[in-house]
């Protein structure tokens, strides 16, 4: 309700600062996250954010920001997520790249699926699984740069074995594992051949970013899912 208040608050103000567009839309699209549909509705905004950034404000709301507000603000009160779903086990695997889109699908026992959903994707990036991530390159001697930039460690490059320049050589095994030092990892792994190959094309309009294909590359696996009914009402995980 707070954010609902605020929305008000905003439209009421004949200027407003920048700042506090800002502030709003990430606790706009903090709480849309319960129903991801319901982000639809921002996109002026995020143009009107960006076009003012480097000026000095306060600026009147376009017409069209306001006109996503009061969507947003209408939208608030319906927003809601069913957490009792079943598990699809059937798990898709999307990618992209600057030639096209890549995505896969395969089908795994209910119960792992369901354990890999209730973990939050970023508890696998802490200080331990960092570290276990480049004792397992500097094992099989791969191109592996340091993922954090206070443990340092000595990574092999290529064949030559060659330190990285950025690095310094440091035992590995001193690096000082964080706060969460046990974290699980994904268990799921997409096996040739049970696998089944979705899509694989390149694009007709290439993104200008790669984040866009990305985005891209995730909605064509959420479309190819939803053309099936029986696959309504369920949790599906997407890696």
């Amino acid at each position: 309700w707070r954010v609902f208040l605020s929305i008000g608050w905003v439209l009421s103000q004949p200027k407003v600062c920048l700042k506090d567009v800002e502030k709003l839309l990430g606790h706009c699209i903090f709480i849309g996250l319960i129903a991801r549909p319901s982000l639809s509705c921002l996109s002026s905004i995020y143009v009107f954010v960006a076009h003012h950034r480097d000026q000095v404000g306060p600026f009147a709301l376009w017409a069209s920001v306001r006109e996503e507000l009061i969507t947003f603000k209408g939208l608030i009160p319906m927003l809601e997520a069913d957490l009792t779903l079943g598990v699809d086990p059937t798990v898709m695997s999307v990618d992209a790249s600057e030639w096209g889109l890549g995505a896969v699908q395969q089908t795994f026992d209910s119960e792992l699926v369901t354990e890999t959903i209730r973990y939050n994707d970023r508890w696998r990036f802490v200080r331990q699984r960092e570290v276990d991530v480049l004792r397992h390159a500097e094992a099989l001697k791969v191109d592996q740069p340091s993922l954090d930039s206070d443990c340092h460690v000595h990574v092999h490059w290529g064949d030559h074995g060659d330190a990285c320049p950025h690095e310094q050589h440091t035992d590995i095994s001193k690096a000082k594992p964080g706060k969460h030092s046990v974290c699980p990892g994904l268990s799921i792994a997409f096996d040739s051949p049970q696998r089944a190959v979705i899509g694989s094309h390149a694009w007709k309009e290439v993104p200008r970013h790669i984040v866009l294909g990305e985005g891209r590359a995730l909605t064509f696996g959420i479309e190819h899912v939803l053309r099936a009914s029986k696959e309504f009402n369920k949790c599906h995980l997407f890696l």
